[in-house]
């Protein structure tokens, strides 16, 4: 969708989706140049990576973090510029699975703290950017009119808590 709103005399995209790429380029360029690159992974001395949930009609168990509807697209010191290249040929289809999402990022951010020869003395994080509520936890049937959606942002804290709890903090 690629819903058009005026402000200002600016027409953007303003559909969730749209916005939300917007968001996580703004991230990425960090000197505000209109271009992401080495420029900017130098000025924000971050390494990042990307994972994320695409065209799911269940909830995705948080199982693995390299297959299924939330998955791995571009591991932690992945170069600002092909994040942003994945990130924005990215398509909203399905429902949206926070709590697995999460959980599969706690997963990933084991294992590669686990391989990580500097994991004393780097933090890791996650950045959770998403164009919906979470549709799928406790049973939730991917629609934004579940009646019980109290209980997904339930499920979704505490998934937030047990990240916190193994040291990452959720942005």
């Amino acid at each position: 969708c690629t819903v058009q709103c005026t402000s200002g005399g600016c027409t953007k995209a303003c559909s969730r989706l749209n916005i939300a790429k917007r968001s996580i380029r703004n991230i990425l360029d960090d000197n505000n140049d209109g271009t992401i690159n080495s420029t900017d992974e130098t000025s924000l001395g971050i390494r990042l990576g990307y994972m994320r949930f695409y065209n799911c009609q269940s909830d995705d168990t948080g199982g693995s973090y390299s297959s299924g509807c939330n998955s791995l697209r571009n591991a932690i010191n992945t170069s600002y510029s092909t994040i942003n290249t994945t990130v924005q040929g990215e398509g909203a289809v399905g429902g949206t699975p926070i709590r697995s999402a999460l959980k599969e990022a706690k997963l990933y951010l084991n294992a590669h703290k686990a391989s990580d020869a500097a994991k004393n003395c780097r933090s890791k994080f996650v950045i959770l950017i998403t164009d919906g509520a979470d549709t799928y936890a406790c049973s939730g049937d991917g629609t934004e009119c579940d009646p019980h959606r109290y209980k997904n942002r339930r499920v979704d804290v505490a998934m937030v808590k047990e990240l916190a709890d193994a040291g990452y903090k959720v942005f």
